[in-house]
């Protein structure tokens, strides 16, 4: 991914290079479409702690780079990560 200098630019390429729409997005860290789209429209500055908390662990990516950049992410770490936040999670028989 190339290096991105925004929470709204980092937020939608790590979006788009996990192949998932907003809604996706919403539904896996339980927040509205509507606020994901605030998000990566810039719409919305402030992103609440529990919301990067969760987008960052979605994404495979720290908190720090989600809100200050750095070395972004290669696609391959950030589809593992998708991958895992997906898959339902398995009880302890």
């Amino acid at each position: 991914m190339d290096e991105v200098s925004t929470l709204a630019s980092r937020l939608q390429a790590l979006r788009v290079t996990a192949g998932l729409s907003q809604t996706d997005v919403a539904k896996i860290v339980n927040c509205t479409p509507a606020a994901i789209s605030y998000l990566e429209c810039g719409r919305s500055r402030a992103c609440g702690a529990w919301m990067a908390v969760r987008l960052a662990r979605l994404f495979g990516v720290s908190v720090d780079y989600l809100l200050e950049g750095g070395d972004a992410p290669d696609r391959d770490s950030v589809a593992r990560a998708v991958a895992a936040a997906r898959a339902p999670a398995v009880s302890a028989a």
